[in-house]
């Protein structure tokens, strides 16, 4: 909408999608159906105005002329149509972010001392993906401790999980990083030797694009 009225004032305005995660490469689980491709759009139109345009594939609306992506030559290929330009990393290795990583951590009480002695950074995405989130990360524990120690083993839950304090009642020898902060946060300050494990998700594109080769594990 907002590009919209801009574009009545300036034909010049220009729509930016920034890379948002995995549907940016994999698209929407419901792009070939009928009801998201014209029943859903046609009421938003009655509903927002004729200037909704449905992004068949979150990007692919007509008011978007650029697309920054991490991996430009592997998005959706709906998006392809647009101007697609890569996004640089090196700020994430800068002076200036280290600092700001390292700040925040320590207002989090974070110790970045437990850095440099984890081995393996467990991921997990929202509790409401597993049937039973306590069994499915006891399973994943146990295969783990085949490879690490307790205490090389690292959590990060999912910024909106709900289920930290039941799991560290369950798994209390393992370290849990703040639910809260973004994986970004985090890692710079892992060690290059990490072994990086967690399902498909866009926190491991985050991953694979702050360290290309880093040992990422995905599991089922």
């Amino acid at each position: 909408y907002a590009c919209s009225e801009a574009r009545k004032v300036s034909g010049s305005v220009e729509g930016v999608y920034i890379d948002e995660g995995m549907a940016t490469y994999l698209g929407h689980k419901s792009e070939n159906k009928i009801q998201h491709k014209y029943i859903d759009p046609f009421f938003k139109k009655v509903v927002y105005g004729w200037w909704f345009d449905n992004p068949v594939v979150i990007g692919v609306s007509k008011w978007v002329d650029s697309v920054y992506a991490a991996f430009p030559e592997a998005v959706h290929p709906l998006l392809k149509h647009k101007h697609v330009q890569g996004i640089s990393r090196d700020i994430f290795s800068s002076k200036e972010f280290l600092s700001f990583s390292q700040g925040l951590l320590s207002s989090k009480k974070v110790s970045l001392e437990q850095f440099k002695n984890t081995k393996c950074l467990l991921l997990l995405t929202h509790d409401s993906f597993y049937k039973d989130p306590v069994n499915h990360l006891g399973n994943l524990l146990e295969q783990l401790k085949s490879c690490f120690e307790p205490g090389e083993i690292a959590i990060k839950l999912h910024p909106r999980s709900l289920m930290l304090e039941e799991y560290q009642s369950h798994f209390p020898e393992f370290t849990y990083l703040p639910v809260t902060l973004g994986v970004e946060f985090f890692i710079p300050q892992i060690n290059s030797e990490c072994v990086f494990v967690g399902d498909i998700s866009s926190t491991m594109f985050t991953i694979k694009w702050f360290k290309p080769y880093s040992d990422l594990v995905s599991v089922n």
